[in-house]
C-alpha cells in the first residue's frame, strides 16, 4: 500500500475524516505507530469525533453554516464567500507544531484527537 510506504518517511500524517474511516483501510494509529515510531497521528472531522453528528460527512462551511457563523459573516445583499476552509488553516496546525516539537524529546509516535 503507498500509503504505508509514506507514512514510513512522514513526519505528521493528518486526517479530517469520519471517526473510524482510517481504521477500515488499516491506517489506524497502532499500525501506523509500528511503521513510524515518530509519526504525529493527528485526526479530526468536522462534526467531532463522538458525538450523534460524528459519524456524518461535512466540510468546514457546514459547520460554520450549523454554528451559525455563516450568518454573522454575510448580509443579505452580500452573502459569506464561499470556497475557503478557515477552520483547517486557523485551528490545525499549532497542535501539530507542538507535537512535532516534542517529538525530538520522547523519541516515540504521539496520536492527537483535534477537535
Amino acid at each position: 500500500m503507498v500509503a504505508k510506504r509514506l507514512i514510513e518517511r512522514s513526519d505528521v500524517l493528518l486526517a479530517t475524516l469520519r471517526p473510524g474511516a482510517l481504521d477500515r483501510i488499516g491506517l489506524d494509529y497502532e499500525t501506523c505507530a509500528e511503521l513510524n515510531r515518530r509519526l504525529v497521528y493527528a485526526i479530526g472531522s468536522t462534526y467531532g469525533l463522538a458525538g450523534e453528528l460524528a459519524s456524518r460527512p461535512g466540510v468546514d462551511l457546514l459547520a460554520q453554516a450549523m454554528g451559525d457563523v455563516v450568518s454573522k459573516t454575510g448580509t443579505p445583499e452580500q452573502p459569506m464567500p464561499t470556497g475557503s476552509t478557515h477552520d483547517e488553516r486557523a485551528r490545525r496546525p499549532r497542535p501539530l507544531d507542538l507535537c512535532t516539537h516534542q517529538r525530538p524529546r520522547i523519541h516515540i509516535a504521539s496520536r492527537r484527537r483535534l477537535q
